[in-house]
């Protein structure tokens, strides 16, 4: 018995946005493809077999901008700022091991991403939004959002949230070089 891994995609000219109270996070990607790969990571048709039960992938992204805009309180965008990344294209290695031939979810899952060019920037209007949308999502992560992860508690998770959303917050930002 294998198990099949060659679902494939491509995608072009793909716009997604985010609105969280007055912050408006929007992702444009030019183009998208996915496919399986083989162990020396180059396209292929493969079958998850014992004794590896592993599936590989890659994910291309052309063209990647993100920005981070403020809207007012008619929802509009008064003042577009610099975008968070401009045009970055991106390949993503998925690594998938899975326990045994019944597995529907892998028990490890490593990622890779390799970048060729970095246009990162971020403004002090754009700093306050960031931290809110990396809270949300340490906050997600951790379960804060939508109910405790079965088996954990909710108490006292919103302040260790706050923490590691503000301890990462100003890590990117001194990589960033907007703080000493």
């Amino acid at each position: 018995m294998a198990l099949r891994g060659e679902a494939e995609g491509e995608g072009e000219r793909s716009l997604t946005r985010y609105v969280e109270d007055d912050i408006v996070l929007s992702v444009n990607i030019t183009s998208a493809e996915c496919y399986t790969v083989n162990d020396v990571w180059e396209r292929a048709f493969m079958d998850i077999t014992a004794p590896e039960l592993v599936l590989r992938k890659v994910i291309n992204f052309s063209d990647c901008t993100v920005c981070l805009d403020k809207r007012n309180g008619s929802g509009k965008i008064e003042f577009y700022q610099d975008p968070l990344l401009y045009k970055c294209s991106f390949r993503t290695r998925l690594h998938f091991t899975y326990d045994n031939m019944n597995s529907k979810i892998p028990a490890v899952i490593k990622i890779q991403t390799m970048v060729e060019s970095l246009k990162l920037s971020i403004t002090d209007q754009q700093l306050p939004m960031f931290m809110r949308i990396l809270e949300l999502v340490i906050a997600l992560y951790y379960g804060a959002i939508g109910g405790p992860r079965e088996g954990e508690g909710d108490e006292g998770g919103g302040l260790a949230v706050r923490e590691a959303a503000a301890a990462a917050a100003a890590a990117a930002a001194a990589a960033a070089g907007i703080l000493p």
